[in-house]
């Protein structure tokens, strides 16, 4: 009975974790460049489970199949898939069609990797990301306008209204086998802190005067919540049960 417990305990907090997960999903479906995540769940070793018999006293033990006593979650996974474009014809919008990341000047995670390219220029000249940080450049220096009339091509470079180029913004990724880790709501760093990031030559083109869209799909969530949302409601009931029995257990005890 105490087995059962932790089963129906531990299945409720792993549903409860995707729950949280894909509340943060649904939230942040207007969140531009915002990425999804899903959870990962793992069970424990698989156990032989037995019935004990008492028809056949040769044969006390029935083997009735495997079973797993303990379910976990192992963290989140993000999924990385590119989202719909959505045209702003505001020229200090971008997106990034292909593979690589816009790198942003951050005062609270340093320098940090994202797909929201819903730039302005700020009041000092500078092209941000609006209150969080300044766009770098591929000198890695955040990138100072002088005019507003500006047009970007495919590679990024910024030119003028009579086509001087003032500034390329850096479209960059990470090495192979480098993790990325989430920060904030839509900024991506490396996992284990190091800064192998590097140029995503000929892997992308940047489109002006659009933005990408969440990744976020509506219906695919929608359909995780009441899956998940079930399951809980399935693994508190079990819990109530087993401490029903566990009362009426305690009282006839006292009984007898």
């Amino acid at each position: 009975m105490i087995r059962g417990f932790y089963t129906a305990a531990s299945g409720a907090l792993t549903q409860q974790k995707t729950l949280n997960v894909v509340a943060n999903n649904i939230s942040n479906i207007s969140t531009v460049g915002f990425k999804s995540q899903n959870t990962v769940t793992t069970s424990f070793y698989d156990h032989i489970v037995s019935r004990m018999s008492n028809l056949n006293k040769g044969d006390l033990l029935q083997p009735i199949g495997p079973g797993t006593f303990l379910s976990v979650t192992l963290g989140e996974y993000t999924n990385y898939g590119q989202g719909a474009f959505e045209n702003t014809d505001i020229p200090t919008n971008v997106a990034i069609n292909g593979k690589g990341y816009f790198m942003i000047e951050t005062e609270k995670y340093g320098n940090v990797l994202t797909r929201n390219g819903q730039f302005s220029i700020s009041d000092d000249g500078f092209l941000v990301l609006e209150g969080l940080g300044r766009v770098l450049s591929e000198d890695g220096e955040p990138i100072e306008l002088t005019v507003s009339d500006i047009t970007i091509d495919r590679n990024g470079m910024i030119h003028d209204s009579e086509g001087e180029e003032l500034a390329k913004i850096f479209v960059g990724t990470v090495e192979e086998n480098t993790e990325l880790r989430k920060v904030g709501e839509d900024f991506f760093v490396t996992k284990d802190g190091s800064d192998f990031i590097v140029q995503a030559e000929d892997q992308y083109d940047v489109i002006q005067g659009k933005i990408e869209k969440s990744n976020v799909g509506l219906s695919e969530q929608l359909t995780k919540m009441i899956e998940a949302q079930r399951s809980f409601q399935s693994c508190t009931q079990v819990l109530k049960m087993y401490d029903q029995v566990n009362d009426q257990s305690i009282v006839l005890g006292s009984i007898t």
